[in-house]
């Protein structure tokens, strides 16, 4: 699904001065998104795995909680649970650290290349021809000024985070040269500083690629953004703060995990039906998993519900996790999306 942004008919006025009078038209981004996956597939696999490996950073659940609805409640009024920690990968070799390190600046410039791609394919997609990194920023802010500039739903539905993209693609932009050819850098412990411009933190380059490979991977699901991933890119977004100078986004970090609910089905009518609290689960994860103010906890559910010798099984995403006290089955309409359907079990 592509947003549409609202252009005005006499592009002299932008979309937000358009005199009440004049009517104002609906424009649909065209960007070929099966185009952008070819050109930035090679830099997107490559940071994929990077990220995760250099830098620690990946927006999946490192925990799982398994709670045990069919043991009934304990003497504290909870549920048994049972949490596995599954950590990310460590360097424990200083020789592998210090060698994966001094690939920062190739993981910045590879990401700074993907950021220059999407831009590109937005600017073409809007009309442009082609040219330098100035040319690009240039065309931007004039369709942008005019109201004229389409953008996919990820950037055109949310201006801050849009606001942020362009802004960290002009700061950055200008670095770029200096990095690739002149080599006017230098690699510490805990920063990439380069000459005549800023110096990004550990954590700041975290952030930088993980954002730009977030917004890519929401333009090619070609799916509106859910809230969990615009809290991940906003935080990131928060950390560059100093680089792209766009203020108000969250300071709000977020943890993500994975729950799964072991419970009993009932039969009514001669139909199973589940029925969960599903306040109260999440009552429960948030004290399984306490987090101070500064962050957002999200999760997925998985049910498994159990039958007879059969179990049912449903899997829900983070923004998709029902609220209340719900009674349901395999041939509920809507939870129908979320059915895995059933398995025998010994």
């Amino acid at each position: 699904m592509f947003h549409e942004r609202l252009s005005c008919v006499d592009q002299q006025w932008t979309s937000g001065q358009c005199p009440s009078n004049f009517r104002v038209l609906a424009m649909p981004f065209t960007g070929n998104v099966a185009n952008l996956q070819k050109e930035i597939s090679f830099e997107r696999n490559a940071l994929e795995f990077v990220r995760g490996v250099l830098y620690d950073r990946s927006e999946d659940a490192n925990d799982r909680v398994v709670i045990y609805l069919s043991e009934g409640k304990l003497d504290s009024g909870h549920y048994r649970t049972e949490v596995v920690h599954s950590g990310v990968v460590e360097l424990s070799d200083s020789a592998v650290s210090s060698a994966l390190s001094k690939l920062r600046p190739l993981v910045f410039t590879a990401t700074l290349k993907m950021h220059d791609l999407i831009v590109e394919w937005i600017l073409r997609a809007n009309g442009f021809k082609g040219g330098t990194f100035q040319t690009k920023v240039a065309d931007y802010k004039a369709r942008k000024s005019s109201g004229a500039l389409l953008e996919p739903a990820v950037l055109a539905d949310w201006a801050r985070g849009s606001d942020a993209f362009w802004a960290l693609y002009e700061e950055l932009t200008r670095l770029r040269n200096t990095i690739t050819h002149s080599g006017a850098f230098l690699v510490t412990e805990d920063a990439l500083s380069i000459k005549g411009g800023v110096a990004l933190r550990r954590t700041d380059q975290m952030a930088y690629v993980r954002a730009i490979c977030l917004i890519a991977d929401c333009i090619l699901r070609r799916s509106p953004v859910d809230d969990v991933c615009r809290s991940i890119i906003s935080a990131d977004f928060e950390r560059l703060t100093s680089v792209h100078k766009v203020f108000g986004f969250s300071k709000s970090g977020v943890q993500v995990v994975s729950v799964e609910l072991v419970t009993r089905a009932d039969v009514e009518q001669g139909n199973f039906c589940v029925t969960v609290d599903f306040d109260e689960i999440r009552e429960q994860v948030e004290q399984t998993f306490p987090a101070d103010t500064n962050c957002r906890i999200f999760y997925d559910l998985t049910i498994h519900a159990v039958i007879n010798g059969r179990q049912q099984n449903w899997g829900f995403p983070p923004d998709a996790v029902p609220s209340g006290t719900r009674c349901f089955s395999g041939n509920d309409t809507e939870f129908a999306p979320y059915y895995l359907g059933e398995r025998l079990i010994a």
